[in-house]
């Protein structure tokens, strides 16, 4: 557990191949069922401070416990902290992420930034969706980003209880599933 924003949540890893990526976790890690969203909406989006254009990205969300694995496939070649993994280190883990509501998104993002922590982008999706922020904490080796996101918020929180139980007694059947938010 982080003992500044609470436990992580999630898991984050980008990757090159999505359906490569996902038969991998399916088939060799026995994980899923994975929910995919082929086109992310995010409405608004910055990198490293400055409005810029939202990266088209695909996630594909399983969990394995209380832990939640996302996997994220970027499409186009706008800039993100997504891309620049995928570009310096490659596939693999890219962030861990803690979940709060509205009031702990902006209390626990004005935190890190009063810190110093180099913001690497920030956004949210349609609809006055939810909200995430990736925060550069990966500048020592074998380090990731820490993402802060207010999907605990009520409004959000059922799909993360939906992906939840449907991996709860998951028999390997049906191991993608496209989801459009």
């Amino acid at each position: 557990m982080s003992r500044l924003f609470g436990p992580i949540k999630q898991m984050g890893f980008v990757v090159g191949n999505l359906e490569e990526a996902l038969t991998y976790w399916t088939e060799t890690l026995g994980i899923g069922p994975f929910f995919v969203i082929r086109h992310l909406p995010v409405e608004k989006f910055w990198y490293r401070g400055e409005p810029s254009t939202p990266p088209d990205i695909a996630l594909a969300i399983a969990s394995s416990g209380e832990l939640q694995v996302e996997l994220i496939y970027q499409y186009d070649k706008h800039p993100s902290a997504f891309l620049d993994c995928l570009q310096t280190r490659g596939e693999g883990l890219q962030h861990a992420s803690a979940w709060v509501d509205r009031k702990g998104y902006e209390k626990n993002v004005a935190q890190l930034k009063e810190s110093g922590v180099p913001l690497a982008h920030e956004g949210w999706l349609k609809d006055d969706g939810p909200r995430f922020a990736f925060f550069a904490t990966d500048m020592k080796a074998g380090g990731f980003q820490y993402e802060v996101s207010d999907v605990a918020d009520p409004r959000f929180s059922a799909l993360g209880e939906t992906i939840r139980e449907a991996a709860n007694g998951w028999d390997g059947s049906q191991a993608i599933r496209d989801l459009t938010l």
